[in-house]
């Protein structure tokens, strides 16, 4: 793609290698009845490359993005196009409309959609979406789980919710502006996403399927918790020393028992102990079915359910 139908139009923060932006690109549509093709805009968000980036970075920037263009599934999102003649260099995702998924959950919340507002579209989300949500991210990991891909930083900030509360799990990484807190740094390492790393993550810088799955409770927790941070209130190194010790996060205040029950088994100890994202899946959709309250909107989805690779 030319990176002249590129257009940058905000500026939504900044990750490791570069900066992460709204846009849209110009396509060109054929049309039968002229001679030339119409020329329309796509929404996109594009990840740009910093032009000081050293040749290592490039090369890793680039490998990454090859690696994610080959999956196809509606919880993971799209690569839809890169520029390489740049300056600048970048990935182009297919947009969606809400926003991460961490500021979708903190725009639910019971704080934020007070009971007795007299706007009708402010309403928090129930518990039934709460599990729609988990469901999702369920199936998304696993897919990447069986494609060998380990994410390394599954959090709601690395997810994104688009129209009918579709979620896709993403690879942006904002790890500076906005979310720089939500990472320890230190000397010869690469930024940690500490408050959601497994204890042998922290120890060894070491990212598995397993330490994906303790990530995928904290995530949990975030979607139950409405997006508050996990360990809030600890410093950085409180939450390792915790983190370290087994000292585990609470269960969010209204959070159904079972739910917490499943946190606790991503956050085992023994990390051949942890359920496989297959069984969350599964799991969860048990869940979903078992409520009393409306079914899946979509047929598919109802069908998927019960339907997963393993």
């Amino acid at each position: 793609m030319r990176r002249e139908t590129v257009r940058f139009l905000k500026d939504l923060g900044e990750g490791e290698f570069g900066k992460l932006y709204k846009g849209e690109v110009l396509e060109k549509v054929e049309d039968l009845e002229k001679v030339e093709g119409v020329q329309t805009t796509r929404a996109i968000l594009a990840k740009v490359l910093r032009n000081s980036s050293s040749a290592n970075n490039r090369e890793c920037f680039l490998r990454q993005a090859e690696t994610w263009s080959k999956f196809s599934h509606p919880n993971v999102i799209s690569i839809i196009g890169m520029c390489y003649n740049g300056p600048p260099t970048c990935i182009l995702y297919e947009c969606v409309e809400y926003g991460t998924l961490y500021d979708y959950l903190v725009g639910n919340s019971s704080l934020e959609c007070p009971a007795d507002d007299d706007d009708d579209d402010l309403e928090s989300l129930s518990y039934y979406d709460q599990l729609q949500i988990a469901i999702q991210l369920a199936a998304g990991m696993n897919y990447l789980s069986q494609h060998n891909y380990i994410h390394g930083d599954l959090a709601a900030r690395n997810c994104v919710v688009g129209p009918r509360m579709t979620v896709k799990i993403t690879d942006v990484a904002l790890s500076r502006n906005p979310f720089s807190n939500d990472y320890y740094r230190s000397p010869n390492r690469p930024p940690m996403p500490l408050r959601w790393m497994a204890p042998e993550g922290i120890l060894n810088y070491r990212f598995t399927v397993e330490t994906d799955i303790w990530s995928f409770g904290v995530v949990l927790w975030e979607i139950f918790s409405f997006g508050l941070r996990p360990y809030d209130g600890f410093t950085d190194e409180e939450v390792m020393e915790r983190i370290r010790e087994h000292d585990l996060l609470l269960c969010p205040v209204d959070c159904p028992a079972r739910i917490f029950v499943l946190m606790k088994e991503c956050w085992d100890i023994l990390p051949p102990s942890r359920p496989r994202f297959s069984s969350i899946y599964t799991h969860l959709c048990t869940l979903r079915w078992d409520t009393n309250g409306p079914r899946p909107v979509h047929e598919t989805f109802e069908r998927e359910c019960f339907h997963v690779d393993v």
